[in-house]
Order: C-alpha cells, then sequence, then structure tokens
C-alpha cells in the first residue's frame, strides 16, 4: 500500500470518528420538566431551593429540592427578578433538569415562574423558626 493509500484510510476513519462521536458513551441530552408547587424554603447563601410537590405516582406531597445558578431564569408577575425576592409559600412552576454533580444526581432549576397576586403583603422567604420553649410541658 502506498503513503498517499494510507493517509487517505487514516483521514477516512478520523472522518468517521469525528461524525459518529467518537468511542465509548455519547453524553446525555438533558431531559427538562415542569411541575407546580408552594415554596418551601430558599437559601440565597447556598442558592439551594425546595418547594413542596405533589406526586401523583406516590399519590403525596413530597419536599424536592435542587439548586438555581447565575443562569436560572427567574420571573415575578412576567418581570425579572431575584431569588431573595420569592417568598415562602408562593405557588411556582419551575422547569428544570437533572444532572451528575460530582458523582450525584442533583436538581437545577432553570426557570422559575411566580404569579403574584397584586396587593399581598411580603413573606419572609424561609419558614419562621420555631418559638422559644418556655421550659414548661404540656403533659
Amino acid at each position: 500500500m502506498s503513503r498517499v493509500t494510507v493517509w487517505i484510510a487514516m483521514g477516512c476513519v478520523a472522518a468517521a470518528i469525528s461524525i459518529g462521536g467518537g468511542c465509548g458513551k455519547t453524553k446525555e441530552t438533558p431531559t427538562y420538566d415542569v411541575i407546580r408547587g408552594t415554596v418551601e424554603s430558599i437559601d440565597p447563601a447556598t442558592n439551594q431551593v425546595s418547594m413542596r410537590w405533589y406526586n401523583p405516582n406516590k399519590q403525596q406531597e413530597v419536599i424536592l429540592t435542587g439548586m438555581v445558578t447565575e443562569k436560572t431564569d427567574i420571573q415575578i408577575n412576567g418581570v425579572s427578578a431575584r431569588l431573595e425576592d420569592i417568598q415562602y409559600g408562593e405557588e411556582v412552576e419551575v422547569q428544570g433538569r437533572m444532572a451528575k454533580d460530582k458523582g450525584s444526581r442533583q436538581l437545577y432549576a432553570t426557570q422559575i415562574r411566580v404569579t403574584r397576586k397584586t396587593g399581598e403583603p411580603p413573606a419572609p422567604a424561609t419558614r419562621p423558626a420555631p418559638a422559644a420553649s418556655t421550659g414548661t410541658s404540656a403533659e
């Protein structure tokens, strides 16, 4: 076989690998789901959020915890907002995806939509702390 033939064969193999994605597994295309629920907690310091959601498969409410990033699109009544603007107990619609992060699966919110009734008083973004104990017990 001549050198020209070898180079052409190598070029065809390289082209086939690049078109076919190479050897090994290909990356999964992320799937996005949209769910509706109620804000349970927000921690702007860690960008962690939780929502209460009714899981129809389990027929019960569950709490989902996920992360927001700088790319998460947050809107309240159609207006761009910050994570800190969302209030505890508000109804939210969240679009998100599951991704691997350091070997474990993590939920990431890509969009958060809040439809707030006008005239509602602001509420804290996290659940209020329990009242301090008075030292008496109800026995």
